[in-house]
């Protein structure tokens, strides 16, 4: 793996002086005493974004060869919302990690990681609630002391980390402190078992200049070179720095930029590169376009998405659109000028939908693509394989989806109108014969549909098998498929997805997404008139229409554009049958159905 490849040239050269001096900087601290054993901890939020990570680590910095390798991390990949990397290189550079869902965005606020090294175990905890352990044979190679560290750094492989823009930066980690905890077994107060005791705890109100060192030095595979100005005690936290070489340092004089452009229906979502002020980001002014009028803008709660509601789009054209004025967050609330970007349309997503996870296009099925967030699907990472036709997937007809594959993947994203979905994983293990040779756990929107899964166990090699999640809820207009990988690397290769039903999350604060309510009819029953209500966020094309309980189209009480707003109609069924009927409106990728009973 590459990540292998990476670590083995950061070990070599990350003790030597910087040479030739890099793009980035980034920041490292780093303990002058290596430990042997024990429970190592932080409390740390690491910076939002993609191409970077944030770490806690321990590292044997003594090794004359790889067989003296041990290594031991949290890697904080903040390209995923809803995920920490768990990872052990150990003798001979053999490396295993594992991802963990988590059900926080971890770049939102501190949390507690830490993770205990024994002679018989390494296990990681999260909020002190331990989410794995690694009891195998190589465990006993971990023998070596260790320094602890921390940094931020930014690297070259992007199937790992994820690409950089580097208009982002500055980025910051923030670290609230440190603790270190010796492995006393039998005689400890804390940790499992209480087998621990604790040595110190540094809160970083100070630097200890016995304790620690602000680290100086580079290595293969890292784009930036670690400088002591990107490590900096401030308000009672230790704050990693990953800057541009001009200015390093815990300072932000960066304005905020717009990354990426979405527009459907008769929104236009902005992604900026940085959390942005609501007051500048939500006013509409800020915003030109010639040819559109800006009806409003709502920033999201992410802080960095805007969504503008407007009038005049055509979705067969292209336009540019002027963003000026908008302020970040920072101390020095830094101001864009003015910024011309592209906006393209967005066609949305047909149901069912089916994906050729890992390979191309197919029949009905779409080909696999790299997520970007201009896109309607695709996934954050993974390694494709295609596999020859001479492979033979038993338990299907059509093994065709089952003979590409990804593995590694961790997260696969899906735009979907909010509603209820049935989601289908194909899944095959084409690699491995034996069982125990690659184990993981699957979770749609959060939801663990598979725990340890072991293919070869389950239905054997080069079998089909398929994993149906039903009455999946989706509110936030994505369907997110995690893979916790426990055990040589997760593998995913189709996605199947039914719209079961769609309809208003109320609950949402996202004002500013596209969002509808139908009301039931009043009064129901009626006879033979009745009022049919119902709420636009947006002004678009809607259709409302009558159906009996065969499905035989009625009335058509609406087929016109509407504008934002509350609408309603009566509906008179003096024509009708006593019976059950329905009415559907359908917007932009908006359909409800609701009955009503007319009873004469």
């Amino acid at each position: 793996m590459k990540r292998i490849v990476v670590l083995l040239a950061a070990t070599i050269l990350l003790c030597s002086a910087t040479g030739n001096a890099k793009k980035y900087k980034g920041g490292e601290l780093l303990t002058k005493e290596a430990y042997l054993y024990g429970r190592f901890e932080t409390r740390c939020k690491p910076p939002q974004g993609s191409g970077f990570l944030a770490t806690l680590f321990t590292f044997n910095f003594a090794l004359q060869s790889s067989a003296e390798w041990n290594e031991i991390a949290f890697d904080f990949l903040s390209r995923y919302d809803h995920d920490v990397q768990l990872l052990t290189i150990g003798p001979g550079q053999v490396l295993h990690n594992s991802h963990q869902w988590v059900d926080f965005v971890s770049s939102d606020d501190f949390h507690d990681y830490g993770f205990e090294w024994t002679p018989q175990y390494i296990a990681w905890f999260i909020d002190g609630v331990e989410v794995y352990r690694r009891t195998q044979s190589d465990i006993a190679g971990f023998i070596y002391p260790q320094k602890i560290g921390m940094d931020i750094w930014q690297p070259s492989y992007i199937t790992w980390s994820g690409q950089l823009d580097d208009r982002v930066l500055p980025v910051f980690a923030y670290y609230d402190w440190a603790s270190y905890a010796a492995y006393t077994p039998g005689t400890g107060d804390m940790g499992t078992g209480n087998n621990f005791t604790r040595q110190w705890k540094d809160e970083f109100d100070s630097l200890d200049q016995n304790r620690w060192e602000k680290f100086t030095g580079t290595f293969d595979g890292n784009n930036c070179d670690f400088v002591p100005e990107n490590v900096v005690l401030h308000d009672g936290a230790m704050i990693l720095c990953l800057t541009k070489e001009s200015l390093p340092g815990y300072v932000d004089q960066s304005p905020p930029v717009v990354l990426w452009t979405r527009a459907l229906g008769n929104t236009i979502q902005l992604g900026f590169s940085e959390d942005v002020e609501k007051a500048s980001a939500e006013n509409k002014s800020n915003y030109i376009s010639s040819g559109l009028a800006i009806i409003n803008a709502n920033l999201l709660t992410d802080q960095r998405t805007v969504i503008l509601t407007v009038s005049g789009m055509n979705p067969a054209v292209n336009f540019n659109l002027i963003v000026l004025h908008i302020k970040d967050n920072s101390i020095n609330h830094n101001m864009m000028g003015a910024q011309v970007v592209t906006v393209a349309t967005t066609t949305p997503l047909t149901f069912p939908l089916q994906i050729n996870v890992g390979g191309n296009a197919f029949g009905d099925y779409l080909g696999d693509q790299l997520w970007s967030p201009n896109l309607e699907y695709g996934h954050l990472d993974g390694n494709a394989t295609q596999w020859p036709s001479s492979v033979d997937i038993h338990g299907v007809e059509n093994d065709t989806v089952y003979l590409s594959d990804l593995e590694d993947v961790v997260e696969y994203r899906i735009r979907v109108p909010n509603g209820i979905y049935r989601v289908s994983l194909m899944i095959a293990e084409n690699k491995f014969m034996e069982t125990g040779a690659r184990i993981f756990d699957i979770l749609v929107e959060g939801t663990r549909l598979v725990s340890n899964l072991d293919l070869v166990a389950r239905v054997g090699s080069q079998t089909a098998y398929q994993i149906i999640a039903n009455n999946v809820t989706v509110a936030d207009e994505m369907i997110d498929i995690h893979l916790n990988n426990l055990w040589n690397l997760s593998l995913l290769n189709g996605i199947a997805v039914e719209q079961l039903s769609t309809g208003v999350n109320e609950g949402s604060s996202d004002a500013g997404a596209i969002r509808f309510q139908v009301q039931q009819n009043y009064p129901n029953p009626f006879n033979p008139s009745t009022k049919i209500s119902w709420q636009s966020p947006v002004g678009s094309w809607q259709v409302l229409k009558v159906f009996d309980i065969l499905g035989n189209e009625v009335a058509t009480l609406v087929d016109e554009e509407k504008e934002a707003g509350y609408h309603s109609i009566d509906f008179n069924g003096s024509d009708l049958a006593s019976g059950i009927y329905f009415y559907t409106l359908r917007a932009n990728n908006f359909v409800q159905n609701r009955k009503m009973i007319l009873l004469k």
